[in-house]
């Protein structure tokens, strides 16, 4: 979109060490950075919303889940999971211009 580049997947081929996936998903995004240059990457699979710098212009975002307590992340985590997604606009300048937290239920 406008020239940025964004890789899309669904995140299970990353690695957690621990049960803690950040890990995982900064040891991935550095090395996929190398192999192909890009300015977000977008998976799922964790279940929970995360933001992880890779460089200065690079970003790892995760989404989170669709469903509130899923039993997923319970077990796996050991947290409970809140339905929440990434949602943010794209321009010409800026690989991202706005954001904001999108909640999937009624609070």
């Amino acid at each position: 979109m406008y020239g940025w580049k964004y890789l899309i997947h669904h995140g299970d081929s990353v690695y957690s060490w621990g049960s803690l996936p950040y890990y995982g998903l900064t040891r991935m995004g550095k090395s996929r950075r190398v192999e192909f240059a890009h300015n977000f990457d977008l998976c799922g699979h964790f279940h929970q919303r995360m933001e992880i710098p890779i460089s200065q212009r690079t970003f790892t975002l995760v989404n989170g889940c669709w469903i509130s307590a899923d039993s997923y992340t319970w077990k796996k985590y050991g947290i409970i999971s809140k339905p929440e997604q990434y949602f943010f606009g794209v321009n010409e300048k800026r690989a991202r211009t706005w954001s904001f937290n999108l909640e999937l239920e009624d609070v």
